[in-house]
């Protein structure tokens, strides 16, 4: 990802409905685990960025911030991340097998080409019962320049992400679309933004101004909704699943 968009990311990440939704969406995944436990768990968050979630859990946890940008990096540290590793997980190879109880790629496998082999590294270095809590942009017809942007390789369909876990021995214990209800209009948005030749430095992280709370509330109801399985999205422009190493 280009250095630009980590800076304007940083910068909108504590407002920005996507963002905020996203990361509490996931936040709360975790913190029910590191609540049931009484001992501090070691969580990894693969593709850190700004730090801005893994740092939610710095006081209770023993926290790891990965990531192969300088700048991320840097913010990573000013958000009190303990452990910092920079490095490209596609060709990271220092790592411990068995080692981590939580491991979190939030918005990380659409980057990297060969995802089999990530996946498969991530099974390695959990330990036996360790949970992969996953995020990926969903709806491969929604593939434009905002992707080629950010370097994505790819979206994900959702039995495409189910093939890609369970071929690597992992029991998905949860798995659904996001993001659902403004899945045709974005898609409508990104088919005109196509036709007006958008270049590779285009930014979907437009200011919304007075929308961006009301998308966030909904966005959030949305998310409760699914989590308590009162609805199932059969399409969304996100994915996120709750993996376990058995």
């Amino acid at each position: 990802m280009k250095s630009h968009f980590i800076r304007e990311i940083g910068e909108m990440e504590n407002t920005h409905w996507w963002h905020r939704t996203k990361r509490e969406l996931i936040s709360n995944i975790v913190r029910k685990q590191v609540g049931e436990n009484e001992k501090k768990l070691k969580i990894l968050e693969i593709g850190a960025g700004t730090g801005m979630l893994i740092k939610e859990f710095a006081h209770d946890s023993i926290t790891f911030a990965l990531d192969r940008n300088k700048s991320a990096l840097a913010l990573c540290k000013i958000n009190g991340i303990e452990h910092i590793i920079r490095a490209d997980f596609g060709t990271y190879e220092d790592y411990k097998k068995n080692y981590f109880d939580i491991i979190v790629a939030g918005d990380v496998l659409e980057h990297l080409e060969d995802d089999m082999a990530a996946v498969r590294k991530v099974f390695s270095m959990l330990k036996k019962g360790g949970l992969f809590v996953i995020h990926v942009p969903a709806d491969p017809k929604l593939f434009s320049y905002w992707d080629r942007a950010l370097s994505h390789f790819r979206r994900y369909e959702k039995k495409e992400l189910e093939r890609l876990l369970k071929k690597n021995k992992f029991n998905i214990s949860f798995i659904s679309y996001r993001l659902s209800a403004l899945h045709p209009f974005v898609s409508f948005f990104r088919k005109i933004k196509s036709n007006k030749n958008q270049t590779e430095e285009s930014s979907d992280f437009d200011h919304l101004g007075i929308m961006n709370e009301p998308l966030y509330r909904f966005t959030k109801f949305e998310d409760t909704l699914i989590l308590s399985k009162r609805i199932k999205p059969k399409t969304g422009l996100s994915l996120f699943a709750i993996a376990q190493k058995k």
